[in-house]
């Protein structure tokens, strides 16, 4: 911008840290961690703007994030990778780890990480070489401790359990990450609410079809004697083995297990009345208390939204006494986003009527609504409240008019988030309403740099082609070269909006017998068979 003060420093070459790194790393000096961690970053910014990424120069990327035990920067780095590509890179990591990293001194949290998201780019083989490598760490005590730090059991134990269960899948081992789980579950001692959860959550990526009768009666055996001992895991249990364990009625003390019954209503396992009555009681004085709490300028950041399962009350339960109290609750200006946000995107999309002076309270208090500010403890700081903004024109609240003035305001911000707000936005309406707009919005998303701007673009094109708008071949040719995307998450997310429709294309049939066969992620070819044989 300001030629005469522009000055070069280094030579021609792209920049790099790779010798400040290599000068640290001969001197031994601890200041190397946060140099691979900067150089790591300062590549992927580098290779990952081009058009067709490096995959060798990602996984050195990926490799020198492992080294600096940057577990966040990994998270995030192998999210856009996923999601985008190149997958190669991932893979190849994958493969340095069990191949170099084969002891289980050497396991940390990061290999974990890396392993766990890489398990469905292997194969078989190497799927079962991985988790070989994981349970052997999870006997030596989990993932090893970075130099001059203490962790607690359950958080080295965690992220190894964790990565297990993505592998097991994979690698056709199901059954035995199940077992192991169970023993680590008998493991666990009453009340540690922390070994619960921490089960529960690996728990959830065990592909049930694959066990055994005999091992799911162990667990069920398991909970049979210890009716209170491990309740989030037993409730993730009962969620994914459908109707296996029908819960006993016992009294309902607190919010989370009312959570956890309904969880159980969602899997189709009905509720009494009196479980009813008392999850209402309970949901209510939690709806009270953080209206409270905000009357006097204090927020909360919680582990379970009251909100959200008073939604899902309503919608699963029939819980319609609670209609006044969340109605009350979403109308609250001094109430935070945060709190608000669930129940709202969990009613944009449920089938149930709202009671009349319910929807005439929520048309008054519309415009608020939609106008809350974020409170300064919150990230979200998107305008309008996006949540806010899909219940009221998924509802038909506000004139679709506004509707198509605030989207465009979303697409058109510099901010990724504002973008992929306004993209779920224009999914969510498109399932009821085919207007062009809607459609000139969605294309343009659909070109969007943000991978995740561009998947829910692709739902709603998804929808658009297999309606019978005059749109409707024009949204099929960019949902095809969309669905042509080396990543996953654009292809995942189209794929499974398509399964809600019977009319798919014979361009994207083709496009999706080739991904069923050749893609690199295991989830794509699976999404893409099960469309197939939806279709057929």
């Amino acid at each position: 911008m300001f030629r005469s003060q522009t000055k070069t420093i280094g030579g021609r070459g792209a920049a790099t840290l790779f010798f400040a790194s290599l000068h640290f790393e001969l001197l031994g000096d601890a200041a190397v961690y946060s140099l691979r961690k900067e150089n790591a970053l300062m590549k992927l910014v580098q290779v990952m703007s081009t058009r067709q990424a490096d995959p060798d120069e990602v996984a050195d990327a990926l490799r020198l994030l492992r080294h600096a035990g940057a577990k966040s920067e990994i998270d995030l780095a192998v999210e856009r990778v996923r999601a985008t590509g190149p997958l190669e890179a991932l893979k190849k990591d994958c493969k340095q780890i069990v191949k170099n990293r084969s002891k289980p001194h050497m396991m940390r949290a990061a290999e974990l990480r890396i392993l766990r998201a890489g398990a469905d780019l292997m194969t078989e083989m190497e799927a079962r070489d991985a988790l070989d490598e994981v349970c052997r760490a999870i006997e030596a005590g989990g993932a090893q401790s970075l130099p001059g730090t203490v962790q607690l059991d359950v958080v080295r134990l965690e992220p190894a359990w964790l990565t297990a269960s993505h592998l097991a899948s994979v690698a056709g081992q199901d059954e035995s990450v199940s077992d192991l789980l169970l023993d680590a579950a008998m493991a666990g001692r009453q009340g540690d609410e922390l070994w619960d959860k921490a089960v529960g959550r690996a728990l959830r990526n065990i592909d049930w079809e694959n066990v055994s009768s005999t091992a799911r009666s162990r667990w069920r055996e398991f909970f049979g004697s210890n009716p209170s001992h491990m309740p989030a895991t037993r409730s993730v249990f009962e969620a994914l083995t459908r109707q296996e364990v029908v819960p006993e009625e016992t009294a309902l003390e607190n919010l989370e297990a009312v959570a956890d019954r309904v969880n159980s209503a969602i899997a189709g396992v009905a509720m009494s009345e009196t479980e009813v009555a008392a999850s209402i009681e309970i949901v209510r004085a939690s709806l009270a208390g953080i209206r409270e709490q905000a009357s006097l300028g204090v927020w909360s950041f919680r582990f379970l939204d009251p909100a959200d399962v008073a939604a899902a009350l309503i919608l699963f339960a029939d819980a319609h006494d609670l209609w006044n109290d969340l109605c009350s609750f979403l109308t609250d200006p001094r109430v935070q986003r945060s709190d608000k946000s669930g129940a709202l995107d969990r009613l944009a999309y449920g089938p149930t009527e709202i009671p009349k002076d319910v929807e005439a309270a929520l048309r008054r208090q519309g415009r608020a609504l939609l106008e809350t500010p974020p409170t300064g403890f919150e990230e979200d700081s998107v305008t309008p409240f996006p949540s806010a903004l899909r219940f009221l024109a998924g509802r038909r609240f506000i004139e679709e008019s506004e509707t198509f003035s605030l989207i465009a305001q979303l697409s058109g911000s510099n901010d990724p988030e504002s973008r992929e707000e306004a993209s779920r936005t224009v999914a969510a309406l498109s399932s009821s309403a085919s207007t062009s707009w809607l459609l000139t919005q969605a294309m343009q998303l659909s070109h969007d740099s943000e991978p995740k701007v561009r998947a829910h673009a692709a739902r709603a094109l998804a929808m658009f082609s297999s309606s019978a708008s005059d749109f409707k071949e024009t949204a099929e040719r960019r949902l095809v070269e969309l669905m042509a995307e080396e990543g996953t998450l654009v292809p995942i997310l189209a794929m499974r909006q398509m399964r809600q429709s019977a009319n798919v294309s014979d361009a994207a049939k083709r496009v999706i017998g080739v991904m069923a066969e050749h893609h690199a992620s295991r989830t794509v070819r699976r999404e893409a068979l099960l469309l197939l044989g939806d279709t057929q």
